[in-house]
C-alpha cells in the first residue's frame, strides 16, 4: 500500500486534538505553512520531496517533521491569539523588526513542535532539519 500524505497528517491532528486542518495543495510554492485565514497547514507533497532529497530522507520522515514545526506554528497561535496583532505590528515597523520577529517565532514553533515528538528518530531528523531553518533565520536579524 502506498503511503498516503493526507491520511497521515488527519491522523497526526486526531492524535492530538487539533482542531486544524491539513490540505493538500500542489500549486503551493513552499513544503507547507500553516495558515491562520483558513486555520490548516497547507502542503505541496512535491515540494516536501525536495526537502527531503537535498538531505536524503524518507518522504514520510520530512513529511512529518515538517508537518511538527507547522503545527507549533498553530499551537504558538492557539496559545496567544496576540501575535495575529503583533505581526501586523512587526511588519509594518520595518525589514530587522518583522526578520526578529519572524525569527522568534521560527524559534517558538520549532519547540512547541519538537515536544510533540516521541520518536527519537524522528527528534533527530526534526532538529538537523530545523537547524539550517532557524540559522537562515537568525541571519536576518542582523
Amino acid at each position: 500500500m502506498l503511503w498516503d500524505a493526507q491520511e497521515t497528517f488527519d491522523k497526526l491532528i486526531e492524535r492530538h486534538g487539533f482542531d486544524c486542518k491539513a490540505v493538500k495543495d500542489d500549486r503551493f510554492y513552499k513544503p507547507m505553512a500553516y495558515r491562520l485565514e483558513s486555520n490548516a497547514v497547507h502542503y505541496n507533497v512535491a515540494q516536501v520531496l525536495g526537502v527531503a532529497g537535498r538531505y536524503g530522507l524518507l518522504l514520510k520522515d520530512t513529511f512529518l517533521c515538517i508537518a511538527y514545526h507547522e503545527l507549533g506554528h498553530y499551537l504558538e497561535i492557539k496559545q496567544n491569539p496576540a501575535l495575529i496583532v503583533l505581526f501586523k505590528e512587526a511588519k509594518s515597523a520595518g525589514n530587522l523588526t518583522f526578520n526578529k520577529f519572524k525569527y522568534e517565532r521560527e524559534k517558538a514553533a520549532y519547540t512547541l513542535g519538537r515536544d510533540l515528538i516521541t520518536d527519537e528518530r524522528l527528534l533527530e531528523i526534526y532538529d538537523a532539519l530545523n537547524k539550517d531553518r532557524l540559522e537562515s533565520s537568525r541571519k536576518k536579524t542582523r
